[in-house]
């Protein structure tokens, strides 16, 4: 037999500080009726109270010098009210009357409220997807004129089918990835704005993903394709920065943001990345940034191995390159900058991929356009987490090779896994060395460092 539930405030609520304002301020939850739910009844929002400021000397009327002491005025207060008995302290509040503060529109409590909060934790590449494509090109252009409050869940979850089925131009629907952001958008801001009080109810606490919602396309870079492209590649230096991408599993701002300080012979240290997002000419942020989450949180520092291939082709690279500071940058550009990617991307990496046959660029039968070659940074990164796998390497071995925090995230890499056991550093080893011995007319070649 379901246990009864009495409607109205949960407990005595809580205390806590709001820095922004500097005042302590009681907040509560009450159940409401709910006709779906098992037990006919919902928590929602109730409703908050400003106790008083913060005053450590409690000079200031009404001010209190500790969180401890504006719990204890909190409690005579409740108390007051649920024993008539006793006089109410002055100021006290009615718990049955929920305080719905100012109505905001979506667009303005995001830009007011919610991003200011949310942005410090941001990095630059997270903020420019946030601000420009999933709020400036999806969550705006539907929801930023209308009130939060009249925002209804069965629109919210249409809408979310709409983007998974048919969004995009060509009548496709968005990947898992996208809708799975925006989904997250919306319950992180409704959730946000029922506990500062600006709404009673959360209408899209449970919205659901949609059944239909296409896969994220994310090929990976086979070993022998990796081969076929090296062979395509027009310098030394451009085979050693594909070997590192490929072996050392290292991102491509990481890889661009090496300096020969980081590296000790066997070894290189993950010490910064470059940020995409510098502007050189107007010198609009720093050059570089610290490099994205990493296993070790404690040292902020991945001390990545270097397959013996691999280190001996940037010692042979580093003899060869010209006069050698330790605080420059390993592979830098003729102006001696730090290389662009998205230049050596499109300059070098799909031409020798188009040549090597790893890339098909025909023309629409429709449009008569050729579609851009299909080749990212990621699919190093995808294409030796699958190799080890297929090698038998224990799952724990290949994320710590990766750096990635969570293991759900190696197996989202991983295409094809079949597990077994130990040692990732000779595994890499043994994929350098095959794919060495199958490359025709290997031959040693002075780098040319431009």
């Amino acid at each position: 037999m379901p246990r009864k539930v009495k409607f109205g405030p949960i407990g005595r609520g809580w205390v806590e500080h709001d820095e922004k304002k500097n005042v302590f301020v009681a907040k509560w939850q009450v159940n409401v009726p709910d006709e779906k739910r098992p037990n006919g009844c919902r928590k929602v929002w109730g409703g908050q109270h400003v106790l008083g400021p913060l005053d450590e000397n409690c000079r200031k009327k009404g001010a209190f010098s500790s969180l401890p002491k504006a719990k204890e005025h909190w409690e005579k207060i409740c108390d007051g009210i649920m024993n008539p008995s006793q006089s109410l302290p002055a100021h006290s509040v009615q718990l049955r009357s929920p305080a719905v503060k100012e109505s905001y529109t979506f667009e303005r409590y995001v830009d007011e409220i919610w991003i200011p909060i949310r942005r410090t934790s941001w990095n630059e590449a997270t903020k420019e997807n946030n601000e420009e494509f999933y709020f400036g090109t999806k969550l705006f252009p539907k929801w930023g004129h209308r009130l939060l409050t009249d925002m209804r869940r069965d629109e919210m979850q249409e809408w979310l089918d709409w983007l998974a089925r048919s969004a995009k131009p060509d009548g496709t629907g968005y990947s898992k990835t996208v809708v799975q952001h925006c989904l997250n958008h919306l319950q992180a801001i409704f959730a946000h704005a029922r506990e500062r009080g600006y709404i009673t109810d959360n209408v899209a606490y449970d919205l659901r993903m949609p059944k239909l919602v296409r896969d994220e396309h994310t090929p990976a870079l086979a070993l022998e394709d990796f081969g076929r492209l090296l062979e395509n590649l027009p310098t030394p230096k451009d085979q050693l920065m594909a070997r590192l991408l490929y072996y050392v599993g290292v991102r491509r701002e990481e890889l661009f943001g090496l300096k020969w300080k980081d590296y000790n012979g066997k070894t290189i240290r993950v010490v910064r990345q470059i940020n995409r997002h510098f502007r050189r000419k107007s010198k609009q942020g720093n050059e570089t940034v610290p490099p994205k989450n990493r296993l070790e949180q404690s040292t902020k520092i991945a001390e990545l191995e270097l397959p013996d291939d691999v280190h001996r082709d940037l010692d042979e690279y580093k003899r060869w390159c010209g006069k050698v500071s330790e605080d420059g940058f390993v592979f830098t550009s003729m102006r001696n900058t730090p290389i662009n990617s998205n230049n050596w991307l499109n300059r070098v990496l799909k031409p020798a991929a188009l040549h090597a046959g790893i890339l098909k660029q025909d023309r629409d039968c429709v449009t008569g356009k050729q579609p851009k070659a299909e080749m990212s940074y990621h699919m190093f990164r995808r294409g030796i987490l699958s190799e080890l796998a297929a090698e038998k390497e224990d799952l724990t071995a290949i994320q710590q090779h990766a750096r990635h925090k969570n293991l759900k995230t190696t197996l989202d890499y991983i295409k094809k896994i079949r597990k077994e056991q130990p040692a990732a550093k000779e595994s890499l080893n043994t994929l350098s060395a095959r794919e060495r011995s199958t490359r025709k007319g290997h031959t040693e070649k002075k780098p040319n460092t431009q």
